[in-house]
């Protein structure tokens, strides 16, 4: 019976380890080199490949071996090349920190500006709580919670 190059793969395909077996298998004059292999280490994405269906095995092995490294290479230190703030003119400064301590609220300056909540009094931090919690009774702000 006649078998398809298809039919010749391994069913189904375990992950990187088998990716990387298919490319040697048919570019044998290649050198098994850490430059030739740059997804090496990505084992990870294929965690869970047992647990897919066919189909979704199938589209998962079609998106990684639509990956071009050369390209993502490139797009990457481009984006680094992009966001680079001093080669734009962009200067990044601490926070100024404001002083609670003084008999008037400190005036905030341009830019970023920093509380430290240990070093508010605890007066001062209980009407500020008061007045937020008030603020929201009344809709006219949000809590955010960050943990």
């Amino acid at each position: 019976m006649f078998r398809s190059f298809r039919d010749s793969l391994p069913k189904p395909l375990q992950g990187l380890a088998a990716c990387t077996e298919l490319i040697t298998k048919f570019r044998p004059e290649e050198k098994k080199d850490e430059e030739e292999y740059p997804l090496e280490g990505q084992e990870h994405v294929f965690t869970f490949y047992e647990q897919l269906t066919e189909e979704e095995q199938g589209e998962l092995d079609a998106d990684f071996d639509s990956i071009r490294v050369e390209d993502a290479t490139a797009a990457f230190h481009h984006s680094i090349d992009k966001n680079n703030l001093a080669a734009q003119g962009i200067s990044l400064e601490a926070p100024f920190v404001l002083n609670w301590d003084l008999k008037k609220p400190p005036a905030p300056r341009k830019g970023a500006n920093l509380t430290v909540l240990a070093d508010v009094p605890d007066w001062k931090r209980q009407v500020w709580r008061d007045m937020g919690l008030e603020l929201y009774h009344k809709g006219k702000t949000a809590i955010v919670i960050l943990s």
